[in-house]
Protein backbone atom coordinates (compact mmCIF):
# COMPACT_ATOMS: atom_id res chain seq x y z
CA UNK A 1 0.00 0.00 0.00
CA UNK A 2 1.43 3.34 -1.07
CA UNK A 3 1.66 6.08 1.49
CA UNK A 4 1.00 9.70 0.55
CA UNK A 5 2.32 12.65 2.43
CA UNK A 6 -0.32 15.01 3.73
CA UNK A 7 0.04 18.67 2.70
CA UNK A 8 1.50 20.94 5.36
CA UNK A 9 -0.87 22.79 7.63
CA UNK A 10 -0.41 26.17 9.28
CA UNK A 11 0.43 24.43 12.56
CA UNK A 12 3.19 22.31 10.96
CA UNK A 13 4.89 25.15 9.13
CA UNK A 14 7.61 27.16 10.87
CA UNK A 15 6.96 30.80 11.53
CA UNK A 16 9.34 33.67 12.17
CA UNK A 17 8.38 33.60 15.86
CA UNK A 18 9.39 29.92 16.14
CA UNK A 19 12.99 30.68 15.19
CA UNK A 20 15.45 32.07 17.77
CA UNK A 21 16.07 35.72 17.11
CA UNK A 22 18.98 36.12 14.76
CA UNK A 23 19.66 32.37 14.57
CA UNK A 24 20.75 32.60 10.95
CA UNK A 25 22.90 35.62 11.69
CA UNK A 26 24.51 33.77 14.60
CA UNK A 27 25.17 30.75 12.41
CA UNK A 28 26.79 32.97 9.81
CA UNK A 29 28.94 34.62 12.50
CA UNK A 30 29.90 31.21 13.88
CA UNK A 31 30.83 30.02 10.41
CA UNK A 32 33.01 33.10 9.93
CA UNK A 33 34.70 32.54 13.31
CA UNK A 34 35.35 28.85 12.63
CA UNK A 35 36.60 29.64 9.15
CA UNK A 36 38.89 32.34 10.52
CA UNK A 37 40.21 30.33 13.49
CA UNK A 38 41.82 27.67 11.30
CA UNK A 39 44.08 30.12 9.44
CA UNK A 40 44.50 32.06 12.70
CA UNK A 41 46.12 29.13 14.52
CA UNK A 42 48.14 28.25 11.44
CA UNK A 43 49.39 31.84 11.12
CA UNK A 44 50.11 31.97 14.86
CA UNK A 45 52.22 28.80 14.70
CA UNK A 46 54.12 30.00 11.63
CA UNK A 47 54.60 33.45 13.17
CA UNK A 48 55.90 32.04 16.43
CA UNK A 49 58.37 29.79 14.63
CA UNK A 50 59.48 32.69 12.43
CA UNK A 51 59.97 35.04 15.39
CA UNK A 52 61.90 32.41 17.31
CA UNK A 53 64.08 31.75 14.30
CA UNK A 54 64.75 35.44 13.80
CA UNK A 55 65.47 35.82 17.52
CA UNK A 56 67.95 32.95 17.31
CA UNK A 57 69.59 34.54 14.30
CA UNK A 58 69.89 37.83 16.19
CA UNK A 59 71.99 36.31 19.01
CA UNK A 60 74.57 34.29 17.11
CA UNK A 61 77.85 33.68 19.12
CA UNK A 62 79.87 34.89 16.15
CA UNK A 63 78.08 38.24 16.38
CA UNK A 64 79.01 38.58 20.08
CA UNK A 65 82.66 37.74 19.31
CA UNK A 66 82.67 40.35 16.57
CA UNK A 67 81.35 42.92 19.06
CA UNK A 68 84.14 42.03 21.51
CA UNK A 69 86.83 42.28 18.84
CA UNK A 70 85.48 45.64 17.66
CA UNK A 71 85.50 46.97 21.21
CA UNK A 72 89.12 45.72 21.58
CA UNK A 73 90.13 47.58 18.44
CA UNK A 74 88.51 50.76 19.72
CA UNK A 75 90.20 50.31 23.14
CA UNK A 76 93.61 49.82 21.51
CA UNK A 77 93.03 52.90 19.37
CA UNK A 78 92.10 54.99 22.42
CA UNK A 79 95.12 53.75 24.35
CA UNK A 80 97.33 54.51 21.36
CA UNK A 81 95.97 58.05 21.13
CA UNK A 82 96.47 58.69 24.82
CA UNK A 83 99.99 57.23 24.75
CA UNK A 84 100.87 59.41 21.77
CA UNK A 85 99.66 62.50 23.60
CA UNK A 86 101.83 61.64 26.62
CA UNK A 87 104.91 61.14 24.42
CA UNK A 88 104.14 64.43 22.75
CA UNK A 89 103.98 66.09 26.19
CA UNK A 90 107.36 64.57 27.18
CA UNK A 91 108.84 65.77 23.88
CA UNK A 92 107.61 69.33 24.46
CA UNK A 93 108.87 69.35 28.09
CA UNK A 94 112.37 68.42 26.87
CA UNK A 95 112.52 71.24 24.36
CA UNK A 96 115.81 73.21 25.02
CA UNK A 97 114.19 76.60 24.52
CA UNK A 98 111.50 75.75 27.05
CA UNK A 99 114.06 74.36 29.51
CA UNK A 100 116.17 77.56 29.22
CA UNK A 101 113.13 79.81 29.65
CA UNK A 102 111.89 77.78 32.62
CA UNK A 103 115.29 77.95 34.28
CA UNK A 104 115.47 81.73 33.88
CA UNK A 105 111.81 82.13 34.77
CA UNK A 106 111.59 85.10 32.44
CA UNK A 107 108.01 85.67 31.35
CA UNK A 108 108.81 86.83 27.77
CA UNK A 109 111.04 83.86 27.14
CA UNK A 110 108.48 81.45 28.62
CA UNK A 111 105.71 82.90 26.46
CA UNK A 112 107.85 82.76 23.32
CA UNK A 113 108.87 79.14 23.87
CA UNK A 114 105.30 78.06 24.69
CA UNK A 115 103.93 79.79 21.57
CA UNK A 116 106.61 78.11 19.42
CA UNK A 117 105.64 74.69 20.84
CA UNK A 118 101.92 75.40 20.25
CA UNK A 119 102.55 76.19 16.61
CA UNK A 120 104.57 72.98 16.09
CA UNK A 121 101.96 70.75 17.76
CA UNK A 122 98.48 71.31 16.26
CA UNK A 123 96.71 69.05 18.77
CA UNK A 124 97.67 71.33 21.64
CA UNK A 125 94.81 73.50 22.90
CA UNK A 126 96.76 75.23 25.71
CA UNK A 127 100.23 75.21 27.27
CA UNK A 128 101.31 76.54 30.67
CA UNK A 129 104.11 76.16 33.26
CA UNK A 130 103.10 75.50 36.86
CA UNK A 131 104.94 74.79 40.06
CA UNK A 132 105.27 71.09 40.73
CA UNK A 133 103.96 71.76 44.21
CA UNK A 134 100.75 73.19 42.71
CA UNK A 135 101.25 76.76 44.02
CA UNK A 136 100.31 78.41 40.69
CA UNK A 137 101.37 79.23 37.15
CA UNK A 138 104.77 80.58 36.23
CA UNK A 139 104.64 83.07 33.39
CA UNK A 140 101.87 83.48 30.91
CA UNK A 141 100.02 80.52 29.31
CA UNK A 142 99.33 80.06 25.60
CA UNK A 143 95.85 79.09 24.36
CA UNK A 144 94.26 78.64 20.94
CA UNK A 145 90.60 78.45 19.96
CA UNK A 146 89.16 75.24 21.37
CA UNK A 147 86.52 73.04 19.74
CA UNK A 148 83.14 72.35 21.35
CA UNK A 149 82.95 69.46 23.85
CA UNK A 150 80.70 67.51 21.48
CA UNK A 151 83.31 67.63 18.71
CA UNK A 152 86.63 67.02 20.54
CA UNK A 153 87.96 64.90 23.35
CA UNK A 154 90.49 66.65 25.68
CA UNK A 155 93.39 65.07 27.53
CA UNK A 156 95.57 66.95 30.06
CA UNK A 157 99.22 65.85 30.18
CA UNK A 158 101.50 67.05 33.04
CA UNK A 159 105.23 66.56 32.32
CA UNK A 160 108.17 67.76 34.53
CA UNK A 161 110.58 70.19 32.85
CA UNK A 162 114.13 68.88 33.14
CA UNK A 163 116.43 70.74 35.60
CA UNK A 164 113.56 72.76 37.12
CA UNK A 165 110.84 72.45 39.71
CA UNK A 166 108.21 73.28 37.07
CA UNK A 167 105.78 71.09 35.16
CA UNK A 168 104.47 71.60 31.60
CA UNK A 169 100.69 71.33 31.55
CA UNK A 170 99.50 70.54 28.01
CA UNK A 171 95.78 70.26 27.18
CA UNK A 172 95.46 68.28 23.92
CA UNK A 173 92.44 67.71 21.72
CA UNK A 174 91.48 64.79 19.45
CA UNK A 175 88.20 64.25 17.51
CA UNK A 176 85.47 62.88 19.82
CA UNK A 177 83.79 60.79 17.11
CA UNK A 178 86.01 57.79 17.64
CA UNK A 179 85.44 57.76 21.38
CA UNK A 180 81.66 58.22 20.87
CA UNK A 181 81.60 55.27 18.51
CA UNK A 182 83.39 53.25 21.11
CA UNK A 183 80.83 54.20 23.76
CA UNK A 184 77.87 53.39 21.49
CA UNK A 185 79.37 50.07 20.54
CA UNK A 186 80.00 49.29 24.19
CA UNK A 187 76.40 50.15 25.10
CA UNK A 188 75.05 48.02 22.24
CA UNK A 189 77.35 45.16 23.20
CA UNK A 190 76.04 45.26 26.79
CA UNK A 191 72.41 45.24 25.57
CA UNK A 192 73.23 42.40 23.21
CA UNK A 193 74.81 40.38 25.98
CA UNK A 194 71.75 40.97 28.18
CA UNK A 195 69.43 39.96 25.32
CA UNK A 196 71.55 36.90 24.62
CA UNK A 197 71.63 35.78 28.21
CA UNK A 198 68.16 36.29 29.64
CA UNK A 199 65.75 38.61 27.79
CA UNK A 200 65.44 37.43 24.20
CA UNK A 201 61.98 35.98 24.88
CA UNK A 202 60.76 39.02 26.86
CA UNK A 203 62.07 41.72 24.50
CA UNK A 204 61.86 40.08 21.07
CA UNK A 205 59.68 37.01 20.80
CA UNK A 206 56.85 37.73 23.23
CA UNK A 207 56.02 41.34 22.09
CA UNK A 208 55.93 40.41 18.43
CA UNK A 209 53.92 37.28 19.13
CA UNK A 210 51.40 39.23 21.20
CA UNK A 211 51.16 41.89 18.51
CA UNK A 212 50.51 39.25 15.85
CA UNK A 213 47.85 37.59 18.04
CA UNK A 214 46.11 40.92 18.71
CA UNK A 215 46.07 41.79 15.00
CA UNK A 216 44.61 38.40 14.07
CA UNK A 217 41.93 38.57 16.78
CA UNK A 218 40.94 42.10 15.76
CA UNK A 219 40.71 40.91 12.16
CA UNK A 220 38.41 38.06 13.19
CA UNK A 221 36.19 40.37 15.25
CA UNK A 222 36.02 42.84 12.39
CA UNK A 223 35.12 40.05 9.96
CA UNK A 224 32.40 38.79 12.31
CA UNK A 225 30.96 42.30 12.67
CA UNK A 226 30.95 42.87 8.93
CA UNK A 227 29.44 39.41 8.38
CA UNK A 228 26.61 40.10 10.84
CA UNK A 229 25.93 43.52 9.29
CA UNK A 230 25.81 42.00 5.82
CA UNK A 231 23.77 38.97 6.89
CA UNK A 232 21.21 40.82 9.03
CA UNK A 233 19.20 42.33 6.12
CA UNK A 234 19.14 38.90 4.49
CA UNK A 235 17.95 37.16 7.65
CA UNK A 236 15.31 39.81 8.25
CA UNK A 237 14.07 39.32 4.71
CA UNK A 238 13.97 35.56 5.20
CA UNK A 239 12.02 36.05 8.45
CA UNK A 240 9.50 38.25 6.62
CA UNK A 241 9.13 35.60 3.92
CA UNK A 242 8.59 32.89 6.55
CA UNK A 243 5.95 35.05 8.25
CA UNK A 244 4.22 35.61 4.92
CA UNK A 245 4.28 31.89 4.03
CA UNK A 246 2.40 30.86 7.18
CA UNK A 247 -1.02 32.34 6.23
CA UNK A 248 -0.47 31.27 2.60
CA UNK A 249 -0.43 27.65 3.78
CA UNK A 250 -3.98 28.13 5.12
CA UNK A 251 -5.15 29.54 1.80
CA UNK A 252 -4.81 33.25 2.59
CA UNK A 253 -3.21 34.85 -0.49
CA UNK A 254 -3.45 38.43 0.78
CA UNK A 255 -0.04 38.74 2.57
CA UNK A 256 2.68 40.62 0.72
CA UNK A 257 6.33 41.33 1.49
CA UNK A 258 8.12 44.56 0.63
CA UNK A 259 11.82 44.72 -0.21
CA UNK A 260 13.35 48.04 -1.22
CA UNK A 261 16.77 46.60 -2.01
CA UNK A 262 17.40 45.85 -5.68
CA UNK A 263 19.21 42.56 -5.06
CA UNK A 264 18.48 38.84 -5.19
CA UNK A 265 16.42 39.00 -1.99
CA UNK A 266 14.36 41.88 -3.36
CA UNK A 267 13.83 39.90 -6.58
CA UNK A 268 12.74 36.92 -4.45
CA UNK A 269 10.24 39.08 -2.57
CA UNK A 270 8.83 40.52 -5.79
CA UNK A 271 8.61 37.03 -7.27
CA UNK A 272 6.82 35.88 -4.12
CA UNK A 273 4.28 38.71 -4.43
CA UNK A 274 3.83 38.03 -8.16
CA UNK A 275 3.35 34.33 -7.40
CA UNK A 276 0.63 35.14 -4.86
CA UNK A 277 -1.08 37.41 -7.37
CA UNK A 278 -0.90 34.69 -10.00
CA UNK A 279 -2.14 32.10 -7.50
CA UNK A 280 -5.04 34.35 -6.60
CA UNK A 281 -5.90 34.85 -10.26
CA UNK A 282 -5.53 31.14 -10.96
CA UNK A 283 -7.72 30.28 -7.96
CA UNK A 284 -10.38 32.75 -9.12
CA UNK A 285 -10.09 31.36 -12.66
CA UNK A 286 -10.45 27.77 -11.52
CA UNK A 287 -13.29 28.66 -9.16
CA UNK A 288 -15.14 30.53 -11.90
CA UNK A 289 -14.65 27.73 -14.42
CA UNK A 290 -15.84 25.21 -11.83
CA UNK A 291 -18.98 27.27 -11.21
CA UNK A 292 -19.44 27.66 -14.93
CA UNK A 293 -19.26 23.89 -15.35
CA UNK A 294 -21.89 23.41 -12.67
CA UNK A 295 -24.14 26.07 -14.22
CA UNK A 296 -23.69 24.49 -17.64
CA UNK A 297 -24.90 21.18 -16.22
CA UNK A 298 -27.93 22.98 -14.76
CA UNK A 299 -28.56 24.78 -18.06
CA UNK A 300 -28.27 21.50 -20.00
CA UNK A 301 -30.81 19.86 -17.70
CA UNK A 302 -33.17 22.85 -17.79
CA UNK A 303 -33.00 22.99 -21.58
CA UNK A 304 -33.82 19.29 -21.77
CA UNK A 305 -36.62 19.45 -19.21
CA UNK A 306 -38.23 22.58 -20.65
CA UNK A 307 -37.88 21.75 -24.37
CA UNK A 308 -39.73 18.42 -24.19
CA UNK A 309 -43.17 19.69 -23.00
CA UNK A 310 -43.21 22.84 -25.15
CA UNK A 311 -44.32 21.20 -28.38
CA UNK A 312 -47.13 19.11 -26.78
CA UNK A 313 -48.41 22.20 -24.97
CA UNK A 314 -48.46 24.24 -28.17
CA UNK A 315 -50.03 21.41 -30.21
CA UNK A 316 -52.65 20.75 -27.55
CA UNK A 317 -53.79 24.38 -27.44
CA UNK A 318 -53.81 24.59 -31.22
CA UNK A 319 -55.83 21.36 -31.44
CA UNK A 320 -58.40 22.74 -28.95
CA UNK A 321 -58.78 25.90 -31.05
CA UNK A 322 -59.04 23.88 -34.27
CA UNK A 323 -61.78 21.58 -32.96
CA UNK A 324 -63.94 24.30 -31.42
CA UNK A 325 -66.91 24.96 -33.77
CA UNK A 326 -67.24 28.62 -32.81
CA UNK A 327 -70.76 28.44 -31.37
CA UNK A 328 -69.92 31.02 -28.73
CA UNK A 329 -68.22 34.07 -30.37
CA UNK A 330 -67.00 35.40 -27.04
CA UNK A 331 -65.40 32.09 -26.10
CA UNK A 332 -63.95 31.83 -29.61
CA UNK A 333 -62.22 35.20 -29.17
CA UNK A 334 -60.92 34.08 -25.73
CA UNK A 335 -59.65 30.83 -27.20
CA UNK A 336 -57.90 32.67 -30.06
CA UNK A 337 -56.29 35.03 -27.58
CA UNK A 338 -55.19 32.10 -25.44
CA UNK A 339 -53.65 30.34 -28.47
CA UNK A 340 -51.79 33.54 -29.37
CA UNK A 341 -50.47 34.00 -25.82
CA UNK A 342 -49.43 30.34 -25.56
CA UNK A 343 -47.65 30.44 -28.91
CA UNK A 344 -45.87 33.66 -27.96
CA UNK A 345 -44.79 32.32 -24.57
CA UNK A 346 -43.76 28.99 -26.06
CA UNK A 347 -41.67 30.91 -28.55
CA UNK A 348 -40.06 32.89 -25.69
CA UNK A 349 -39.39 29.66 -23.81
CA UNK A 350 -37.86 28.12 -26.91
CA UNK A 351 -35.56 31.11 -27.32
CA UNK A 352 -34.64 30.86 -23.63
CA UNK A 353 -34.02 27.13 -23.99
CA UNK A 354 -31.87 27.88 -27.02
CA UNK A 355 -29.78 30.25 -24.95
CA UNK A 356 -29.41 27.66 -22.21
CA UNK A 357 -28.44 25.06 -24.80
CA UNK A 358 -25.82 27.35 -26.38
CA UNK A 359 -24.48 28.19 -22.90
CA UNK A 360 -24.28 24.49 -22.02
CA UNK A 361 -22.48 23.66 -25.29
CA UNK A 362 -19.60 26.17 -25.04
CA UNK A 363 -16.75 24.43 -26.85
CA UNK A 364 -13.11 24.29 -25.85
CA UNK A 365 -11.07 26.95 -27.67
CA UNK A 366 -8.84 26.09 -30.62
CA UNK A 367 -6.20 28.83 -30.44
CA UNK A 368 -4.18 29.89 -33.45
CA UNK A 369 -1.99 32.95 -34.15
CA UNK A 370 -3.97 35.85 -35.57
CA UNK A 371 -3.60 39.60 -36.13
CA UNK A 372 -6.09 41.06 -33.66
CA UNK A 373 -6.44 44.26 -35.70
CA UNK A 374 -7.32 42.29 -38.84
CA UNK A 375 -9.85 40.26 -36.86
CA UNK A 376 -11.57 43.37 -35.48
CA UNK A 377 -11.69 45.05 -38.88
CA UNK A 378 -13.43 41.91 -40.16
CA UNK A 379 -15.95 42.15 -37.30
CA UNK A 380 -16.65 45.78 -38.20
CA UNK A 381 -17.38 44.81 -41.81
CA UNK A 382 -19.67 41.93 -40.83
CA UNK A 383 -21.62 44.06 -38.36
CA UNK A 384 -22.10 46.67 -41.06
CA UNK A 385 -23.41 43.99 -43.47
CA UNK A 386 -25.62 42.40 -40.80
CA UNK A 387 -27.26 45.68 -39.74
CA UNK A 388 -27.44 47.13 -43.21
CA UNK A 389 -25.77 50.34 -44.25
CA UNK A 390 -27.76 52.18 -41.60
CA UNK A 391 -26.54 54.00 -38.53
CA UNK A 392 -25.71 50.82 -36.69
CA UNK A 393 -23.40 49.82 -39.46
CA UNK A 394 -21.44 53.08 -39.62
CA UNK A 395 -18.22 51.42 -38.53
CA UNK A 396 -14.74 52.86 -38.86
CA UNK A 397 -11.19 51.86 -37.94
CA UNK A 398 -8.99 54.60 -36.49
CA UNK A 399 -5.86 55.29 -38.54
CA UNK A 400 -6.76 52.42 -40.88
CA UNK A 401 -9.60 51.93 -43.38
CA UNK A 402 -11.59 48.74 -43.29
CA UNK A 403 -10.01 46.11 -45.56
CA UNK A 404 -11.73 45.28 -48.83
CA UNK A 405 -11.71 41.55 -48.12
CA UNK A 406 -11.62 41.06 -44.36
CA UNK A 407 -11.17 37.72 -42.71
CA UNK A 408 -14.56 36.32 -41.79
CA UNK A 409 -15.42 34.47 -38.62
CA UNK A 410 -16.89 31.02 -38.94
CA UNK A 411 -20.34 32.22 -37.77
CA UNK A 412 -21.12 35.84 -38.73
CA UNK A 413 -23.45 37.75 -36.49
CA UNK A 414 -27.08 38.12 -37.31
CA UNK A 415 -29.58 40.46 -35.71
CA UNK A 416 -31.80 37.57 -34.75
CA UNK A 417 -29.22 35.49 -32.94
CA UNK A 418 -28.54 35.39 -29.20
CA UNK A 419 -30.06 38.37 -27.35
CA UNK A 420 -30.85 40.87 -30.09
CA UNK A 421 -34.52 40.05 -30.43
CA UNK A 422 -35.49 43.70 -30.68
CA UNK A 423 -32.73 44.86 -33.00
CA UNK A 424 -30.92 46.69 -30.20
CA UNK A 425 -27.87 47.32 -32.41
CA UNK A 426 -30.03 49.61 -34.52
CA UNK A 427 -30.35 51.97 -31.54
CA UNK A 428 -26.66 52.77 -31.21
CA UNK A 429 -23.93 54.39 -33.27
CA UNK A 430 -21.26 51.66 -33.42
CA UNK A 431 -17.68 52.56 -34.33
CA UNK A 432 -14.37 50.69 -34.36
CA UNK A 433 -11.07 52.40 -33.61
CA UNK A 434 -8.23 50.01 -34.41
CA UNK A 435 -4.54 50.89 -34.79
CA UNK A 436 -2.88 49.85 -38.08
CA UNK A 437 0.08 48.09 -36.44
CA UNK A 438 -0.02 44.27 -36.24
CA UNK A 439 -1.14 42.87 -32.87
CA UNK A 440 -0.49 39.13 -32.88
CA UNK A 441 -2.43 36.97 -30.42
CA UNK A 442 -3.46 33.32 -30.18
CA UNK A 443 -7.24 33.30 -30.41
CA UNK A 444 -10.23 31.16 -31.38
CA UNK A 445 -11.88 33.40 -33.97
CA UNK A 446 -15.38 31.98 -33.47
CA UNK A 447 -15.33 32.22 -29.68
CA UNK A 448 -13.77 35.70 -29.64
CA UNK A 449 -16.39 36.80 -32.17
CA UNK A 450 -19.07 35.58 -29.80
CA UNK A 451 -17.49 37.43 -26.85
CA UNK A 452 -17.25 40.66 -28.85
CA UNK A 453 -20.89 40.41 -30.01
CA UNK A 454 -22.04 39.81 -26.44
CA UNK A 455 -20.18 42.89 -25.21
CA UNK A 456 -21.55 45.10 -28.01
CA UNK A 457 -25.11 43.90 -27.46
CA UNK A 458 -24.73 44.33 -23.71
CA UNK A 459 -23.77 47.99 -24.30
CA UNK A 460 -26.70 48.46 -26.72
CA UNK A 461 -29.18 46.92 -24.27
CA UNK A 462 -27.85 49.10 -21.44
CA UNK A 463 -28.57 52.18 -23.58
CA UNK A 464 -32.01 50.84 -24.52
CA UNK A 465 -33.03 50.16 -20.90
CA UNK A 466 -31.61 53.36 -19.40
CA UNK A 467 -33.95 56.24 -18.52
CA UNK A 468 -33.51 59.42 -20.58
CA UNK A 469 -31.70 61.21 -17.76
CA UNK A 470 -29.10 58.43 -17.70
CA UNK A 471 -28.31 58.46 -21.37
CA UNK A 472 -31.15 56.23 -22.59
CA UNK A 473 -33.29 56.84 -25.62
CA UNK A 474 -35.95 59.53 -25.46
CA UNK A 475 -38.73 57.68 -27.19
CA UNK A 476 -36.99 56.18 -30.23
CA UNK A 477 -35.07 59.24 -31.39
CA UNK A 478 -31.82 59.39 -29.37
CA UNK A 479 -29.02 57.02 -30.34
CA UNK A 480 -26.36 55.77 -28.00
CA UNK A 481 -22.65 55.52 -28.75
CA UNK A 482 -20.70 52.28 -28.62
CA UNK A 483 -16.96 52.38 -29.38
CA UNK A 484 -14.78 49.32 -29.87
CA UNK A 485 -11.11 50.15 -29.36
CA UNK A 486 -7.98 48.02 -29.33
CA UNK A 487 -4.37 48.54 -28.37
CA UNK A 488 -1.25 47.16 -26.75
CA UNK A 489 0.46 47.96 -23.45
CA UNK A 490 2.91 46.43 -21.00
CA UNK A 491 0.39 43.78 -19.90
CA UNK A 492 -0.40 42.60 -23.43
CA UNK A 493 -3.20 43.24 -25.93
CA UNK A 494 -6.60 44.69 -25.05
CA UNK A 495 -10.04 45.25 -26.57
CA UNK A 496 -12.26 47.90 -24.93
CA UNK A 497 -16.01 48.23 -25.53
CA UNK A 498 -17.18 51.68 -24.33
CA UNK A 499 -20.70 53.08 -24.21
CA UNK A 500 -22.41 56.23 -23.03
CA UNK A 501 -25.11 54.42 -21.06
CA UNK A 502 -25.76 54.50 -17.30
CA UNK A 503 -22.58 52.55 -16.49
CA UNK A 504 -22.03 49.81 -13.92
CA UNK A 505 -22.17 50.47 -10.18
CA UNK A 506 -18.82 49.64 -8.51
CA UNK A 507 -20.46 47.33 -5.96
CA UNK A 508 -21.74 44.92 -8.64
CA UNK A 509 -18.74 44.91 -11.00
CA UNK A 510 -17.31 41.68 -9.60
CA UNK A 511 -20.60 39.75 -9.48
CA UNK A 512 -21.68 41.04 -12.92
CA UNK A 513 -19.87 38.16 -14.65
CA UNK A 514 -21.52 35.41 -12.58
CA UNK A 515 -24.12 33.30 -14.41
CA UNK A 516 -27.72 34.50 -14.23
CA UNK A 517 -26.76 37.90 -12.81
CA UNK A 518 -28.24 40.65 -14.98
CA UNK A 519 -29.49 44.21 -14.79
CA UNK A 520 -31.44 43.99 -18.11
CA UNK A 521 -35.21 43.77 -18.15
CA UNK A 522 -35.16 40.73 -20.46
CA UNK A 523 -31.62 39.43 -19.90
CA UNK A 524 -30.68 35.92 -18.86
CA UNK A 525 -27.37 36.83 -17.20
CA UNK A 526 -25.43 34.49 -19.49
CA UNK A 527 -23.82 36.89 -21.97
CA UNK A 528 -21.11 38.36 -19.70
CA UNK A 529 -20.49 34.96 -18.09
CA UNK A 530 -19.78 33.55 -21.53
CA UNK A 531 -17.46 36.48 -22.24
CA UNK A 532 -15.50 35.84 -19.03
CA UNK A 533 -15.19 32.12 -19.77
CA UNK A 534 -13.93 32.86 -23.28
CA UNK A 535 -11.44 35.38 -21.88
CA UNK A 536 -10.15 32.85 -19.33
CA UNK A 537 -9.95 30.13 -22.01
CA UNK A 538 -7.70 32.52 -23.97
CA UNK A 539 -5.44 33.08 -20.95
CA UNK A 540 -6.78 36.61 -20.46
CA UNK A 541 -9.34 38.37 -18.30
CA UNK A 542 -12.30 40.76 -18.50
CA UNK A 543 -12.72 43.88 -16.36
CA UNK A 544 -15.57 46.34 -15.86
CA UNK A 545 -14.74 50.01 -15.39
CA UNK A 546 -15.94 53.51 -16.19
CA UNK A 547 -15.84 54.50 -19.84
CA UNK A 548 -14.42 57.74 -21.27
CA UNK A 549 -17.78 57.99 -23.03
CA UNK A 550 -19.47 58.35 -19.65
CA UNK A 551 -20.99 54.88 -19.38
CA UNK A 552 -19.50 51.44 -18.88
CA UNK A 553 -16.24 50.06 -20.22
CA UNK A 554 -15.59 46.36 -20.59
CA UNK A 555 -11.87 45.72 -21.05
CA UNK A 556 -10.91 42.35 -22.50
CA UNK A 557 -7.19 41.62 -22.03
CA UNK A 558 -5.37 38.94 -24.05
CA UNK A 559 -1.77 37.73 -23.90
CA UNK A 560 0.54 38.36 -26.85
CA UNK A 561 0.78 35.53 -29.35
Amino acid sequence: MALTKAPPTAASLPTAASFPFGATARRIAAAIVVTALLPFFAALAVGQATIERLGALAVQPELGLAFEQSLGVYADLASSLKEGMRHEGVSMAADPALVSAASSRQAPAIEASLRALSERHPRVASLSLVEASGEGEVGPSVRRAAGSPSEVKRLTVRTPVAGTSLELVAVMETPAARFAEQERLASFERAYRELESTRRSAYVERPYLLALTAIMLLTILFAVGIGVLVARPVTRGVERLVSAFSPVATGDLVPRVTFEAQDELGALGRSFNATLVELGQSRARVEFLRHMGEWQKVARRLAHEIRNPLTPIQLSVQECARRYDGADPQFARLLATTVEVVEEEVGSLRRLVGRFARFARLPDPELAPCDLGEFLRGQATHLALAEGAGPAGESRAASSPAPSSPATPSSPPSPSSDDDEEGTLGNVDLAFEIPPDPMVARIDREMLHRALINLIRNAAQAHRDAPPSSGGAEGAAAKGRVRVRAGEDAEGLWIAVDDDGPGVAPEIRESLFDPYVTTKRDGTGLGLSIVKKIALDHGGRIEAATSPEGGARFLLRLPRG
